[in-house]
């Protein structure tokens, strides 16, 4: 996906870094869920910024076999939430439906077989766990209430 401003301006910046007229997005990269991406354009003495929320999902087909290897229970949750990976050497991380990362683990050696996460200080809404093995992203939906 490509994200164009007019080339009017002096300068651009974007939240991921860029900072030309045109951002080039890349779902392999941002990964599943909601992202919001920023950008600031200036001139002279003024700037303006805007944002755009990106949704990235998952093509049907895609990755089924591998998503199955990853169980997040209960669903929807209230107190805590629990994950089965079969997977060592990963990060997992927890999204908020904006995109924002509220909690990161890293497990360099082995993970145990089932996991909770202690959702009291979450607020209710729609999260995303995302698993990074190093050659493989998963994501899972759940939702706190």
């Amino acid at each position: 996906m490509v994200l164009s401003l007019p080339s009017k301006y002096s300068s651009y910046e974007w939240s991921t870094g860029d900072t030309t007229a045109s951002v080039k997005l890349y779902g392999s990269i941002l990964g599943l869920g909601v992202h919001l991406i920023r950008v600031r354009v200036g001139e002279e003495f003024c700037s303006e910024s805007d944002s755009i929320t990106v949704t990235v999902v998952r093509a049907p087909g895609i990755q089924e076999e591998e998503d199955a290897m990853l169980r997040v229970f209960p669903v929807p949750a209230t107190a805590s939430i629990r994950i089965e990976i079969p997977f060592n050497n990963c990060e997992i991380t927890i999204l908020d439906a904006q995109g924002t990362e509220i909690y990161t683990q890293y497990y360099n050696k082995h993970v145990p077989a089932g996991l909770s996460f202690d959702l009291s200080g979450f607020k209710n809404g729609i999260y995303f766990i995302r698993i990074n093995t190093g050659d493989r992203i998963l994501m899972r939906k759940f939702v706190k209430i």
